[in-house]
């Protein structure tokens, strides 16, 4: 039932988004709100299935806790479908003078923001046994990145950042945000590579507790980090 109200959630405030000046059509704006809304939908969505795990599946997230990962993820990204939809069809009330930039903005921000939901929470639960303290933590982390980008605002100008859930805001450089600003490819580049990363740690660590070879796990880690870190850097 949770799980539904999630899916309705996401749809209301897409609708809710189509009335609304700078948000009415599938762009940067409306992106930026729907990774929020998103990205804790996938999180609390994720949650909720670990949290109802069969005795088979609790296996397979502590045997192969990559596939397990994987094999969810396809239905957590169908999350942004919806929304995504009705944001499009808003265009032939409101029309979008760019629509391939707003699906770009799309794919580039609340697509990727429930990736890093969905990895986030299933990683923070491999580490804590609890679903409910994943959800939290995880909550946690997105409003301590908050503050962060918060405080650069203020202290660091021009205002422009960086964020896990809303991906980017351009601030006072608003023509910026028209078109997909490089800084903001790379970054959320490095956001996937850092999820999957860790995903991928989790796959590790189960890999070498049961006593499975953990080479093959071991090296997708290493490279997969070097490539955030080198993205990073």
């Amino acid at each position: 039932m949770e799980a539904r109200a999630w899916w309705m959630i996401s749809v209301f405030a897409a609708v809710v988004l189509c009335f609304l000046p700078l948000t009415s059509i599938l762009g940067y704006e409306s992106s930026a709100v729907m990774g929020v809304v998103l990205g804790i939908a996938a999180m609390r969505l994720t949650a909720i299935e670990l949290q109802q795990l069969s005795s088979r599946a609790r296996t397979l997230t502590t045997q192969e806790p990559l596939r397990w990962w994987l094999d969810r993820l396809g239905p957590r990204l169908l999350v942004s479908v919806p929304p995504g939809a009705v944001l499009l069809l808003n265009a032939l009330r409101v029309q979008n003078c760019d629509p391939l930039a707003g699906v770009a903005f799309w794919f580039l921000i609340p697509v990727v923001s429930i990736l890093v939901g969905h990895a986030l929470v299933f990683v923070l639960h491999r580490c804590t046994g609890s679903a409910r303290w994943a959800f939290r933590i995880a909550l946690a982390v997105a409003a301590a990145d908050t503050i962060w980008f918060a405080a650069r605002l203020v202290f660091e100008p021009p205002i422009t950042g960086m964020h896990l859930l809303f991906g980017y805001f351009a601030g006072s450089i608003y023509d910026e945000a028209l078109s997909v600003p490089e800084p903001l490819l790379w970054y959320r580049l490095l956001v996937v590579l850092s999820s999957i990363a860790m995903v991928l740690a989790v796959q590790w660590a189960a890999k070498r507790r049961t006593g499975q070879p953990t080479a093959t796990a071991l090296w997708a880690v290493c490279a997969t980090t070097t490539v955030a870190a080198v993205i990073g850097w």
